[in-house]
């Protein structure tokens, strides 16, 4: 300890040296009317020695220059506030912390805002601060608020009648919470933090205590580290009792820290304000599981829901693990990262399932305890390949940038599809294309059959160049075999798509004219303000099957092995079965589509049998 205490003085002297040697730049600049130093970080400068050097609060330079609070870098240029003092001449500025406040003024505050914030009249504001009256106010200016008003007459406790959610999110203190800490994870200045929490004592925080944060800091991204409440089940006849309990952890990438920087720099240079598209996922499935839990609270049976930011790294994971906490859930839902869900399964019980809604699963994954909405790559190219087999007419042209395991795969699954079906071997092309011509493409295609090309890739400049190409060779009929995801590709012309009859399989097959639908699109808009994507229906059906699903794997575990479970939803209908070797819990249901010339959707070829089915 004592050594660490040597440490920490030696770098405060340091500090302290250095600021003696930064000196005043020469270069100003003004910016929406506020004038600025524009400082070069050189060898030994320091957040705490700029601060100093121009008698500027280190928050106060964080504030305009997002991240140095967390380290600079050589050659880095700083905006440094140029602080006017003029607006309280003929005022005697000899400081008084007792009975008043020095308040640096920041962008956006207005007279209106201060006076309200501490609980002042204008009058008595521009008593204080005369020079307002004549210059404005402008950000970096101090002024003055008398402490009477603005702590004896004004009440900063967060009783319910006190509460302003509209300006703040209130946030319980968690054990090992700081000031540090918080501005971190709430991406705002230990300054700002300090300023909507004017009562606290951030030196002796306690456990459950709650302070505010301004929701413009929060970019609007808030997601509780919590969400407990009581659901129905839908499950009529299940190993566990009605009045059980099921403990649900949710392990989603919100990634909001990463989100708040993106916003918060769009927003500088006033760019339209968007999040990372990983994010916007996490978030409509988030979304959707609250409107489950909600439409079933009134059920004897329980669900307890914990929710956490895990972001794309394992650090969060490794604090549940060693917390052991991890072990109390029975159902884990994500995580995303395969980094993630191997840590994951490695330090849950025996008898608690992860349910993997967002990717597909590789056969090696497809183990005990594992359930994957999506089928994995294998069964998906069977089914293809069966719809495929169908037609006597096909020559198919399997495109990679390399002949690798996928690409035998897939011309296996064609050959074992057309021997099935009692049919002669088709013809079937392994084709490697990188950097290839049109010419190459145009000479492997037959100009009296039907050409399928297949493309086992998800690159999205791989598979814009090659469809590029493809849309070139003429005088040939195409269709072409790929990737739900490729239609969120911004690279790709969305004419490629119609031209070479995009075709592909998925899971969804949201059918907006049944009524339960219908409800679920106009609940989400009124709670949430926009459109659900896919990821809030498969939520919903998550949510509302979590008893069956917890009920499959615990029949496999006890060697009832059922041999499958159908659940009727509304992003899709699901069939679960158990995958042999392994004990994986896999949804089989596929469905596979092609895009028509006016760019709708037509499904042409599903392993579903509508009619097992009751509405």
């Amino acid at each position: 300890m004592k050594r660490h205490i040597l440490i920490l003085i030696a770098i405060l002297l340091t500090s302290v040296v250095l600021a003696q040697q930064v000196p005043i730049s020469e270069e100003k600049v003004i910016i929406d009317g506020q004038k600025f130093y524009l400082h070069t970080v050189e060898k030994g400068h320091t957040l705490y020695s700029i601060g100093k050097a121009y008698s500027v609060d280190t928050e106060i330079i964080e504030e305009y220059n997002h991240g140095a609070i967390e380290g600079l870098k050589l050659g880095q240029i700083l905006k440094i506030p140029i602080i006017e003092t003029s607006l309280n001449e003929g005022v005697d500025l000899s400081r008084d912390e007792v009975n008043f406040i020095y308040h640096t003024v920041k962008r956006k505050e207005t007279v209106y805002s201060l006076t309200k914030q501490y609980g002042i009249t204008e009058d008595e504001f521009y008593e204080h601060n005369p020079g307002v009256i004549e210059d404005g106010l402008k950000t970096g200016n101090e002024i003055i608020i008398p402490r009477k008003q603005a702590f004896n007459e004004y009440k900063y406790d967060f009783t319910q009648e006190h509460r302003d959610t509209s300006k703040y999110y209130y946030h319980n203190i968690k054990k090992g919470e700081t000031l540090f800490s918080l501005s971190r994870e709430f991406d705002i200045s230990r300054y700002e933090l300090k300023k909507a929490n004017p009562d606290v004592d951030w030196n002796k925080l306690k456990l459950g205590q709650e302070i505010a944060i301004p929701i413009e800091y929060l970019n609007l991204i808030q997601w509780p580290d919590y969400f407990n409440d009581s659901i129905s089940s839908i499950s009529s006849d299940s190993i566990l009792n009605d009045t059980d309990s099921l403990n649900v952890l949710m392990l989603l990438p919100f990634n909001v820290f990463a989100n708040n920087k993106q916003l918060y720099n769009q927003d500088l240079q006033n760019k339209e304000l968007s999040i990372y598209p990983l994010s916007e996922v996490m978030l409509d499935f988030y979304a959707g599981v609250l409107i489950a839990l909600d439409s079933i609270q009134k059920s004897n049976s329980k669900i307890s829901v914990r929710v956490e930011d895990v972001g794309n790294d394992t650090v969060i994971i490794s604090r549940l693990i060693n917390e052991e906490s991890i072990k109390d859930y029975d159902v884990i839902i994500g995580p995303v990262f395969s980094d993630q869900i191997y840590l994951v399964k490695q330090h849950i019980n025996d008898t608690s399932i992860i349910i993997n809604p967002f990717t597909e699963c590789s056969v090696i994954d497809l183990v005990q305890g594992k359930l994957c909405v999506s089928p994995p790559e294998q069964e998906m190219y069977s089914f293809i390949c069966e719809y495929l087999s169908q037609s006597d007419s096909n020559q198919y042209i399997v495109l990679s940038d390399r002949i690798d395991e996928r690409v035998h795969l897939i011309y296996n699954e064609l050959i074992k599809s057309y021997n099935d079906a009692d049919k002669d071997s088709p013809v079937i092309k392994k084709i490697a294309f990188v950097e290839g011509e049109v010419k190459t493409l145009q000479n492997a295609m037959s100009k009296t059959m039907n050409n399928v090309v297949i493309i086992p890739a998800h690159s999205e400049p791989y598979i814009a160049r090659i469809m590029s190409k493809l849309s070139q060779v003429e005088d040939v009929k195409v269709q072409l075999i790929g990737d739900e995801n490729w239609l969120n590709y911004s690279s790709i012309e969305p004419r490629y798509f119609t031209k070479l009859n995009f075709t592909y399989s998925s899971i969804f097959n949201i059918n907006y004219s049944l009524l339960p639908v219908q409800r679920f699109v106009n609940t989400y808009r009124e709670v949430f303000n926009t459109e659900p994507t896919k990821y809030g229906f498969l939520a919903y059906d998550i949510t509302l099957s979590l008893f069956e699903l917890y009920n499959l794997n615990l029949s496999i575990i006890n060697g009832i092995n059922p041999e499958f479970i159908k659940v009727n939803g509304l992003a899709s209908n699901y069939t679960y079965r158990p995958f042999v070797p392994g004990g994986a819990i896999v949804n089989t249901n596929l469905y596979l589509y092609t895009l028509s010339n006016n760019y709708s959707l037509k499904m042409v070829y599903s392993n579903f049998n509508i009619n097992n089915y009751s509405e």
